[in-house]
């Protein structure tokens, strides 16, 4: 067998290989001897039908296949052993290859086009200063942490009269076509919000309610949400459909929310394991917490943009016409020629990017790279959280579940991979840290969006 490679550029070639009757006929024959001590054909006995007549049946097939497979692996055998990197994987060149007569011929030559990877080297990150953004916390988005936290820690109190901020409970009992109450319903008990109703002229009817008032109301004309309608009315089901309707609706006791005053009994609710005594010590440690929540956005932008940057100093060329039919070989049941070259931007950088995620991993080594254990740990940590810290043998089989499911498995190993080169970059890059204002990041993020699909 021989094995011959022919460039037709830098970064594309054509892979030739010759395969000689000596290399396959040995397999051939024995398949086909399997073949005759199996074979049933009228007028012989199992196993007694002649070798050429077994010959002449199945010699074409067997040696399509066993020469196919046999081609197939010594390519990828020639790729491996020279290390020849890739881009895409070999297309079969049928117009170099013709047609092949398993039949007659003795010998076989196939032919592969092949997108070959550029050279390049990152030789030049460690000298090179990259920026890390962390986004500082104002006075108004504290403000308005705070605030939420005042109104989810919050109590309820009765009140006489409703406001708008106010839930009024009470009793709503269906009405016939005369504004009469059907005798047979025993009446619906439920809440309304007054800041749920949607207009000012229906609002005005639930404003300044009091205990024992009776409101003539239709809910799916007053309220905004029409699954809030449901739930009032106890309505089940996404596809129940809801008509117009009037109730009277008897008022037993109005509630107004009480925000949360800022004190030991918040600070303890709000951080249960800490010792919180002043609101300075709360503020500070609601700012710790917020740039916490930051720091994931931090990252990711980080890494965005340490990637595109990367990318732009490599300056890396593709094959992109052998990519371009590559992509359409291996989706032709969901691309176009005129998509893949619409969308060929996006493909190229996802291309690029994965050259240069693989250069880093092998100037970093395993500090970059994601393991088995590390995809199998991640699952493992959700379970953990649900079963207090404990792993049973019946989670243990759940996480192999999921392991068997490639996809989910490449989903958990790409948002690994991110966190693998963040930690890899902040471990070995210069970093030129700054903080600046949530919308000076926003900023930064939009004009990297911009670059990256542009």
């Amino acid at each position: 067998m021989n094995i011959n490679l022919e460039k037709n550029s830098d970064l594309s070639a054509v892979i030739q290989v010759n395969i000689q009757e000596s290399d396959y006929i040995e397999i051939v024959n024995k398949q086909l001897s399997d073949y005759r001590r199996t074979a049933t054909i009228p007028g012989f006995r199992p196993g007694k039908v002649p070798m050429g007549m077994i010959k002449k049946k199945y010699f074409a097939a067997v040696a399509y296949e066993e020469i196919n497979k046999l081609a197939s692996s010594s390519l990828n055998e020639y790729l491996i052993g020279n290390k020849i990197s890739l881009l895409g994987e070999p297309i079969p060149n049928f117009e170099k290859m013709g047609q092949l007569d398993f039949e007659n011929q003795k010998e076989f030559d196939y032919f592969f086009d092949i997108g070959l990877a550029p050279e390049f080297d990152i030789d030049f990150i460690s000298e090179t200063t990259f920026p890390y953004y962390e986004i500082e916390v104002s006075g108004e988005e504290l403000e308005h942490t705070i605030d939420d936290i005042k109104v989810r820690f919050s109590n309820e109190e009765i009140v006489e009269s409703a406001e708008n901020t106010d839930a009024i409970k009470g009793t709503l009992y269906p009405l016939d076509e005369n504004n009469n109450r059907l005798d047979e319903s025993p009446g619906i008990s439920g809440y309304i919000k007054v800041a749920d109703v949607k207009a000012d002229e229906n609002k005005q009817k639930y404003l300044g309610a009091k205990k024992a008032d009776v409101l003539q109301i239709n809910p799916l004309n007053d309220l905004e949400d029409e699954f809030k309608v449901k739930t009032l009315l106890g309505i089940q089901g996404a596809d129940a459909v809801i008509h117009p309707a009037d109730f009277e609706f008897v008022v037993e006791d109005i509630f107004r929310p009480v925000n949360a005053e800022l004190d030991e009994t918040l600070f303890k609710n709000v951080f249960p394991t800490l010792e919180i005594t002043t609101e300075e010590e709360f503020r500070e440690k609601i700012v710790e917490e917020l740039k916490k929540q930051s720091t994931k956005q931090s990252d990711e932008y980080f890494l965005d943009n340490t990637m595109t940057t990367l990318i732009e100093r490599c300056d890396i060329h593709l094959p992109d016409s052998f990519l371009k039919r590559w992509l359409l070989e291996t989706n032709r049941d969901t691309m176009t020629a005129e998509k893949i070259e619409n969308e060929y931007n996006s493909y190229k950088s996802t291309f690029k990017w994965q050259l240069v995620e693989e250069k880093i991993k092998l100037k970093f080594g395993d500090e970059a790279r994601v393991n088995e254990d590390d995809i199998r740990n991640r699952i493992a940590d959700y379970f953990k959280v649900y079963s207090g810290g404990e792993l049973s043998p019946e989670i243990d089989a759940v996480i192999d579940q999921v392991l068997s499911n490639g996809n989910e498995k490449e989903k958990i190993r790409r948002e690994l991979q991110g966190t693998k080169l963040v930690q890899a970059f902040k471990n070995n890059l210069k970093l030129e840290t700054s903080e600046i204002s949530r919308d000076k990041f926003n900023e930064l993020v939009t004009e990297l969006n911009n670059k990256y699909n542009g």
